[in-house]
């Protein structure tokens, strides 16, 4: 580093603009984004279907109120889809013939695809 023809050489410090590399030779620290709030449900954390949802494959299924454990986590990540398996509460209680409605399309009846928005977080049971 030095000054050549009234300039100042500053070392290069990787990529960046040179007013980012001026500010942080004179100590200057320039704002960094905040990294945002992970969101979503980890596998294995407890939800609860929203009021008002229905059953993804089945639009005549109400499934507002059904209880499990998401699974797994598919889709993009700026659009997930959580699994749900359904805890056993959930399966004793649900609709006569939704598990064959669901074998007929070889589906599982025990797990079901969601959004974020249609799930909520509960207290382990």
């Amino acid at each position: 580093m030095g000054f050549y023809n009234g300039r100042l050489n500053l070392p290069s410090w990787g990529g960046g603009s040179s007013l980012h590399r001026l500010l942080l030779f004179r100590g200057i620290a320039m704002a960094k984004k905040k990294a945002s709030r992970k969101k979503g449900f980890a596998p294995g954390t407890p939800v609860r279907v929203r009021p008002g949802i229905t059953a993804p494959e089945f639009p005549d299924v109400v499934c507002e109120g059904w209880t499990g454990v998401v699974r797994d986590t598919i889709g993009k990540k700026s659009d997930p889809q959580y699994v749900v398996e359904w805890d056993d509460d959930t399966i004793d209680a649900m609709p006569d013939g939704y598990q064959e409605q669901c074998e007929e399309k070889n589906l599982l009846f025990s797990m079901s695809c969601f959004t974020e928005s249609q799930l909520e977080p509960i207290a382990d049971p």
